[in-house]
């Protein structure tokens, strides 16, 4: 999706997932996620809508946060004043995410939380209406992150905030590894969003990465757990992952 291009080995997951369950003689089609970037930001939105990451903040009692919720934190902190001007600086994909931190009135919470709910359902409709019994898509945009890079690159996980966002069954089938050729993010990956910070640590965040496991993430509709539990079993049969070499 264009909000956060998945690398090359995520993808390639998918495409031998989806190879296997058509020789096996199941119909896959290709689908797309009808406003996947207005749901990333919302839920984004929805994340640092307390304001100050009070939330974060109050049970530490005074003590230092866990590197990984540093700029968390820091964002929530930060005055929106201070977040309009920095994104007047910033590349676009990155604009968009300091404006979707800002702390909302109450107004713009129950306004964006309607939205959400909209769009939640468009969702849903969307693949009730294609009957579709599950939908195979990367779990997260890059292989494993290194040391430090979790926090960095949390757009990045924007594949698996839909499950949580439409009350999905969702899972993770291992299926394949960074073969040496694809350990690197280019603006084909990106495909959108090829210049800001995000596309420079992912960059990073490739680098050194063949030999990585990679997975396809694979989601029902609600309340039809089985379904994507089948499917699930499905993809692991049939691609027989057995590990790292």
């Amino acid at each position: 999706e264009d909000f956060f291009g998945a690398a090359k080995p995520c993808r390639r997951a998918v495409l031998e997932a989806v190879a296997a369950l058509r020789q096996a003689g199941h119909e896959v089609v290709e689908t797309k996620i009808p406003n996947f970037e207005e749901i990333c930001l919302r839920s984004i939105s929805l994340l640092a809508s307390e304001g100050e990451a009070r939330s974060l903040t109050s049970p530490l009692e005074g003590e230092k946060p866990v590197k990984g919720l540093e700029l968390f934190m820091k964002l929530g902190q930060t005055p929106n004043i201070v977040k309009r001007v920095w994104a007047q600086f910033t590349k676009e994909r990155t604009a968009k995410i300091l404006r979707s931190t800002q702390e909302p009135s109450a107004n713009e919470l129950v306004l964006n939380v309607s939205k959400l709910c909209v769009l939640r359902g468009e969702v849903i409709q969307s693949w009730a209406q294609q009957q579709f019994d599950a939908v195979i898509m990367p779990p997260v945009a890059l292989p494993a992150f290194k040391h430090d890079y979790g926090t960095k690159l949390l757009p990045a996980t924007c594949y698996l905030w839909l499950a949580n966002i439409a009350n999905l069954p969702a899972g993770v089938v291992p299926v394949t590894t960074v073969k040496p050729e694809e350990a690197n993010y280019t603006e084909e990956d990106s495909s959108k969003y090829t210049d800001d910070i995000l596309f420079q640590y992912s960059q990073e965040n490739m680098a050194d990465s063949a030999g990585l496991p990679v997975g396809v993430q694979v989601l029902s509709l609600p309340w039809e757990d089985e379904k994507c539990l089948a499917v699930m079993k499905e993809i692991e049969t049939l691609i027989g992952f057995k590990g790292l070499n």
